[in-house]
């Protein structure tokens, strides 16, 4: 099986946007080009089972995600194999990340794999903490280690949530149970969506390139539903994106409202997400702070015999 096979963004249309630096869509595609190549690598070798439909879909159904059934964690010389892309495919843009070159150091010297999946595990589930004592051993600024952990992580789970894209638990209102954090992951969305004439609502992962049926009137992250804490903040000059806030856990999400667009095609979230970094500031100025929820995998099942 291939990887996921959608349009390439058109990362450069948003030199367009006022605030859009040309390095930081030259690193993007860079970024983008490297997921690619990468899924056409190991798209038949990740992940090595998934649950039968019927399992798959009564999990959805109840909100539990993919990896409290799955080990996304992969085998450790794709991993190897990953990062040197990665490590190849963004130090011509970003010439700190040589630092990250000492993950390897020690693997080359000897010819074994390097032990990259405490990386892996802390970085896909956010975990700061973890993070910030790998970097204190190895030397890496930690919001260093988190970001690249990040894009390390981002083409495995892409693979990991093919086949829940286009699923009817997560594209039907009320199919789900309430829960926060993305289907495959568990990890907090990236950004949402509003779209049609009743104000339907979307959300997005970034770590799974995967979106879902969300309700409205919920924050995405503490699912708080008080409509009288709930809010977005507007932006000027900004029109059809907006800033929704929890005043509950003093998150924020930005979306995007095709409902003023009156644009009815399918969002490119990865074009939406470098093009209104500029509101995460507005938020953090304003006292928020980007939504997240700690995913636990617990215990994945043994690959059936």
């Amino acid at each position: 099986m291939d990887g996921p096979e959608v349009p390439r963004p058109n990362l450069t249309a948003l030199l367009e946007r006022p605030g859009i630096s040309p390095d930081l869509v030259t690193l993007e595609e860079a970024l983008l080009s490297y997921r690619r190549t990468l899924h056409a690598e190991i798209g038949s070798r990740y992940p090595d089972w998934m649950p039968e439909s019927e399992r798959l879909a009564e999990a959805l159904r109840a909100g539990t995600p993919l990896v409290r059934l799955i080990d996304p964690q992969p085998p450790a010389p794709l991993l190897a194999s990953a990062a040197r892309r990665l490590f190849a495919a963004i130090e011509p843009h970003l010439p700190r990340a040589k630092e990250l070159r000492s993950w390897l150091t020690e693997a080359d010297a000897t010819g074994e794999d390097p032990d990259l999946a405490p990386w892996f595990t802390a970085a896909w589930q956010d975990d700061r903490a973890a993070l910030g004592r790998m970097g204190e051993r190895k030397e890496i600024d930690v919001d260093l280690l988190h970001w690249s952990g990040r894009q390390l992580c981002r083409p495995f789970l892409h693979l990991l949530a093919r086949d829940l894209r286009d699923h009817p638990v997560l594209q039907a209102d009320g199919e789900r149970a309430l829960a926060a954090g993305c289907p495959a992951c568990g990890g907090a969305a990236r950004l949402g969506r509003y779209y049609g004439d009743e104000g339907h609502r979307s959300l997005w992962c970034d770590l799974c390139d995967l979106e879902w049926s969300f309700p409205r009137i919920t924050c995405p992250f503490c699912l708080n539903q008080d409509h009288e804490q709930l809010g977005f903040l507007a932006v000027e000059d900004t029109r059809g994106v907006r800033i929704d806030v929890c005043e509950s856990c003093h998150g924020y999400l930005r979306a995007v409202d095709q409902r003023e667009t009156g644009v009815e095609a399918a969002v490119d979230f990865l074009c939406e997400d470098v093009g209104t970094a500029s509101l995460s500031v507005a938020a953090e100025r304003e006292g928020y702070r980007p939504g997240s929820i700690t995913p636990r995998a617990g215990a994945a099942p043994s690959a059936p015999g």
